[in-house]
């Protein structure tokens, strides 16, 4: 069997169950809109950590729990020193009107974390991770949904409909309907709808219309992360390799 042509770890602060087959599913959809010929048995994507060592919820940036946080920076630092790519899912905790600077977790703490992730990479001298922020970046992939994963999901207006059953939902849904992007201005949109974030993973799958053209279009927090992967030479590289194999 061959290599695959690209690896990708994945690690979401979500504490559901199913939060990395979401985030698979959600970085599945990017690949595909970037590479329509990508062949997806090509491209490998596993769990950053072990299922029972899994780090979720506040600890990537919390200096509350060190030996939490020391273990996600190790786990990102040794996968990154192997030649993966890490896909990152936080969510900002802040609208997109608001911009960086209202985002603390995107002005604060994601470079704090970044710095860590290499500083650990500097003092192991791995010949293969990269050597400064800038390779970093291409390799070390941001998924940050405003305000939070829900803003992403609950834009499948056509799945959503076909879930929600209270009145004062349905009533939301077509208040919603406006424009895709519209969703990353609304706080704590998660608690708008009944089902909370309790149906994520089966709205943000292909197979049930997730609208991935329309949130492009939308040039907002989903466009920003796809952006973050189409900037990476590493991911374009592996995407094309996936491509000019054969099934």
């Amino acid at each position: 069997m061959s290599e695959p042509a690209i690896r990708f770890v994945l690690y979401s602060e979500d504490r559901a169950g199913d939060a990395l087959q979401t985030l698979e599913h959600l970085l599945r959809g990017m690949l595909k809109h970037m590479e329509p010929a990508l062949k997806s048995n090509h491209v490998l994507v596993e769990p950053v950590l072990p299922a029972q060592e899994r780090v979720s919820g506040s600890y990537w940036k919390s200096y509350d729990a060190q030996r939490l946080r020391r273990l996600l920076v190790g786990a990102v630092a040794r996968a990154l020193a192997l030649g993966k790519i890490v896909f990152f899912h936080v969510d900002a905790d802040a609208v997109w009107s608001g911009g960086w600077r209202g985002c603390e977790h995107l002005s604060e703490h994601w470079p704090r974390f970044c710095a860590d992730v290499l500083r650990l990479l500097q003092a192991s001298k791995s010949a293969t991770g990269p050597g400064d922020l800038t390779e970093l970046e291409r390799v070390l992939i941001l998924a940050m949904p405003f305000y939070e994963l829900e803003s992403w999901a609950f834009t499948n207006f056509g799945h959503l409909g076909k879930i929600v059953t209270e009145l004062t939902d349905n009533v939301t849904l077509v208040r919603w309907q406006t424009t895709a992007g519209c969703l990353d201005e609304i706080a704590d949109i998660k608690d708008e709808l009944k089902i909370g974030g309790t149906r994520n993973l089966e709205l943000v799958q292909l197979k049930n219309g997730f609208p991935v053209a329309a949130l492009v279009q939308a040039r907002k927090s989903y466009f920003a992360t796809m952006a973050r992967l189409r900037s990476s030479e590493v991911v374009r590289r592996g995407l094309a390799d996936a491509a000019s194999r054969p099934y």
